[in-house]
């Protein structure tokens, strides 16, 4: 199953979206799921759900209505939250313009690789190991990858 997927069905079992969302429609495509996180508003809410009380959601606009300022500050807000209460370092996230403007270059596949690699180092953090998933996920949105994974594991 590709990385997007798997993603968006961990949003769904984490409850962040709804399980009828346009992300799980057979004709939905990475795109929709970059579409669906561009505005930080749910990758808040996420790590919210990971860890309660991460983000005052006071810091966020919840209805930022693709306004760029509003949406690359609730990204932010979640990138900040990643370093502070999840201890990743900046270098190894993508840059709020990333998620954004969906776009594509070398740090967000210099940062998927990453992301691989610290799941396998990683996987007993449950936590960490979960939040480094979507993080991949994310990665691969903005990057338009579709990398699978093996479900023997």
């Amino acid at each position: 199953m590709e990385y997007w997927r798997q993603c968006s069905l961990w949003l769904i079992n984490c409850k962040v979206l709804p399980r009828n969302h346009r992300v799980t429609a057979d004709s939905a495509q990475v795109f929709d799921l970059a579409q669906t996180l561009r505005d930080g508003v749910l990758l808040c809410q996420l790590l919210n759900n990971l860890r309660p009380d991460t983000i005052n959601l006071k810091e966020i606009n919840l209805r930022p209505q693709m306004s760029q300022f509003l949406c690359l500050k609730n990204i932010r807000t979640f990138l900040s939250a990643c370093c502070e209460a999840f201890g990743m370092k900046k270098s190894e996230l993508f840059d709020a313009f990333d998620l954004f403007d969906v776009r594509d270059f070398g740090k967000v596949i210099k940062s998927k690789i990453f992301f691989q690699e610290f799941l396998i180092s990683h996987f007993l953090k449950e936590t960490n190991s979960k939040l480094q998933y979507v993080l991949m996920c994310v990665c691969v949105c903005v990057g338009g990858g579709g990398g699978t994974t093996d479900q023997r594991n």
